[in-house]
């Protein structure tokens, strides 16, 4: 969202205190905007240049491009974050699973040897 007084701002750098007041009134009416906003998204401040543009006032080029390029420096309007989907539980085998006993290597079977030997 862009603040209606950063929006003044350029208002103010083409018309007097006053005037930029009452031309900022006049371009949101004539957009269809509402003027009690305190923030307005990058789609109305578009609309805003447009309707500034349509009042026939001179010399407004270059707040027509402060506003263009104000909306354009808006980041996207964030949006809620999708929840993430659970994936489906793994099925689980009904039947046991056989588990054969591994076989000791060699190594462990000479000490397990030698272990018994000692004990002798």
């Amino acid at each position: 969202m862009i603040l209606k007084d950063k929006v003044l701002d350029l208002f103010e750098t083409r018309f007097d205190h006053a005037s930029a007041r009452i031309v900022l009134r006049d371009g949101l009416a004539r957009a269809g905007l509402q003027l009690e906003k305190d923030a307005l998204d990058s789609g109305d401040v578009r609309r805003l240049a447009s309707a500034v543009v349509l009042l026939g006032l001179a010399r407004v080029d270059g707040l027509v491009a402060g506003l263009n390029a104000l909306a354009d420096a808006q980041p996207a309007p964030r949006t809620k974050p999708v929840p993430a989907i659970d994936p489906e539980p793994s099925q689980v085998a009904d039947e046991p699973v056989d588990v054969e006993a591994e076989e000791p290597l060699p190594d462990d079977a000479a000490k397990a040897r030698a272990g018994k030997q000692k004990k002798r």
